[in-house]
């Protein structure tokens, strides 16, 4: 038998197979990518990469961020 959903109920079902989708396809992974100008340096890219990454659990939380030598260094902590 037909039941109608709510509209925010196909939606968030829609958004989280669009998700899986994307998590689970390596091809699909966006990549961050920096100009040739200004410089960015090796070790500030990998930086920025482990900040911004896709999956929650290879992403970086503000502490270890905050340890990182690139800013460690720079803060003189």
């Amino acid at each position: 038998a037909y039941t109608a959903r709510p509209l925010y109920t196909c939606v968030h079902a829609l958004v989280e197979s669009i998700a899986r989708i994307l998590l689970l396809t390596p091809s699909l992974h966006p990549q961050v990518e920096f100009p040739t100008k200004p410089h960015v340096s090796g070790e500030a890219k990998e930086f920025i990469r482990r900040c911004l990454a896709l999956r929650p659990e290879h992403r970086w939380d503000v502490a270890a961020a905050a340890s990182d030598p690139y800013i460690s260094r720079r803060t003189g902590h």
